[in-house]
């Protein structure tokens, strides 16, 4: 099982890798849908990333919410859709490389749009948190990021340095069953000053079910 799980890792990780930020780049109108402030702009942005089940309600609920505290929020949705289970989490491990370089690419064409003012921030929910905390791991870089529900004792390892200086929120629920949260804890105590993890009494969905939580993620990216 350890040595087919390896494989599917090797296989995600080239599948990755034949792609380029350039290419990625190309498909950015068609991957993004953007929702702006009222008034001219230009205006911050946060990128908006969806968990396994694409973009639903939850992404176009924040969307009006981030709208409404002066961002322009930006729904990436991936070009590949995700599978898996969630009894086994490293089945949606393939999928994190890929959406890794379309975040990279949103977050340059995010700052070449006219209604950008090149403050760039991101936001994931479950697997998009899990795609942000990676993100980090490698080096890229954003005026703030929130994870919400994420894992973070993926391929990288709760013990694998963030190479970006951004600042990271992390929000777990603590009735959350999908995802360990106490990986999480160990992550940021190891991470330091730049991660701040937050836990509320909630399920895995502890973004929109806590309205604590939701005060938090606004209130962490201004």
């Amino acid at each position: 099982m350890r040595i087919f799980r390896f494989a599917i890792l090797c296989l995600g990780l080239a599948l990755a890798t034949t792609f380029s930020t350039s290419a990625f780049a190309q498909n950015m109108d068609k991957q993004t849908t953007v929702t702006k402030p009222k008034g001219d702009g230009p205006f911050p942005a946060v990128i908006l990333l969806h968990w396994t089940s694409g973009v639903g309600a939850p992404e176009r609920k924040w969307s009006k919410t981030l709208a409404a505290n002066g961002y322009a929020a930006v729904i990436l949705k991936s070009s590949r859709k995700i599978k898996g289970t969630t009894k086994d989490l490293d089945t949606f491990e393939p999928y994190v490389p890929h959406r890794v370089a379309e975040l990279n690419a949103a977050n340059a064409w995010v700052k070449q749009q006219s209604w950008s003012n090149g403050t760039v921030s991101v936001f994931g929910r479950s697997h998009g948190g899990w795609v942000v905390i990676d993100a980090l791991k490698q080096g890229q870089r954003f005026h703030k990021a929130v994870a919400s529900a994420p894992r973070c004792d993926g391929a990288r390892g709760a013990s694998a340095k963030l190479r970006s200086a951004t600042p990271l929120l992390i929000v777990s629920g603590s009735k959350d069953k999908v995802v360990p949260q106490a990986a999480c804890t160990d992550f940021a105590k190891r991470a330091g000053r730049k991660v701040t993890h937050a836990i509320y009494p909630s399920g895995h969905e502890v973004d929109l079910r806590s309205k604590a939580a939701t005060s938090a993620i606004v209130q962490f990216l201004r």
